[in-house]
């Protein structure tokens, strides 16, 4: 299989037979992981949201779906506008399935 030039979009997944948790590139036809968490510090991945590259640092390293600042503080405003209007429950929940 020939070798792709592209940056990973890196998720959190946990191996099922050793229950390890590892960053795995989620695009089609990439196999690449990493076998320790700490090695993504450093390197680019694509945001979960806008799909702009974003560096990772320890910050991301026990996110599921690494997004980068400027999607984190959207989502954190939206948050708190929702926990406002006392929908807190519904958006925790909706911020869970993606």
């Amino acid at each position: 299989m020939a070798k792709k030039n592209h940056i990973h979009m890196y998720e959190l997944i946990t191996l099922k037979a050793s229950g390890r948790k590892v960053f795995k590139c989620m695009l089609v036809d990439c196999t690449h992981y990493l076998p320790e968490r700490e090695l993504v510090i450093g390197r680019k991945s694509l945001c979960h949201i806008c799909k702009e590259p974003l560096v990772m640092t320890r910050e991301h390293l026990e996110i599921k779906k690494p997004v980068c600042e400027p999607c984190r503080d959207i989502r954190a405003k939206r948050r708190e506008a929702m926990i406002a209007v006392g929908r807190g429950g519904e958006l925790l929940e909706e911020a869970d399935a993606d």
